[in-house]
């Protein structure tokens, strides 16, 4: 991993402004620097992200390890920002693909009460009326969070169409950002 870390480093192209540099200028350099690193990053910490954002157990928690892991400055959930806007956008994504997971895992349970109401109200006939009942009521809750999951489904996919066109955005940027700025070097080096 030690590797990988220096080659990500060594491929990565940063611009360093010059004194002489006009601010426009130097305000694209480090415009660029700052999406580069934010790329970056993103590509090599989603997946741990998504894994804090599915293992949480309380909210202070997940804050603590945002802070810990330097995701966050904050310490507030409400006034929580990231420090990389592209892990902002999948954090929402990882908190909706939690939320699909919760709602799985209600189905799963409630369709083993189902069930389980059902084989009792055949082992015992004397209160088939009001089991029925019972089971039916858990039946349109059931319908009700299977519509729930395919909204989330819905949400989660486009937050993550979001976040993948946010960083496709970016990128396009950096070219012509690096386009341009080799423009102006290979313009000052020539006088």
């Amino acid at each position: 991993m030690k590797y990988l870390n220096t080659y990500s480093n060594f491929i990565s192209e940063k611009f360093i402004p010059q004194e002489t540099d006009p601010p426009e200028q130097v305000s694209g350099m480090n415009n660029f620097n700052d999406i580069e690193k934010w790329v970056l990053e993103f590509n090599s910490k989603k997946s741990a992200l998504q894994n804090i954002y599915m293992n949480y157990k309380t909210e202070e928690d997940l804050v603590k390890t945002l802070q810990s892991q330097k995701y966050i400055n904050s310490k507030n959930l409400k006034l929580m920002k990231f420090n990389n806007p592209l892990l902002g956008m999948w954090a929402k994504s990882c908190e909706i693909r939690r939320e699909v997971n919760d709602i799985q895992n209600g189905i799963g349970e409630l369709n083993k009460t189902v069930k389980n109401d059902t084989d009792n109200m055949n082992d015992n006939p004397t209160t088939a009326e009001s089991s029925k009942q019972s089971i039916d009521l858990k039946k349109q809750d059931l319908t009700n969070k299977q519509k729930q999951l395919q909204e989330k489904n819905l949400e989660l996919a486009n937050q993550e169409k979001r976040t993948k066109d946010e960083l496709k955005k970016m990128m396009d940027n950096n070219k012509k950002s690096r386009t341009q700025i080799n423009m102006y070097n290979d313009e000052n080096s020539q006088k």
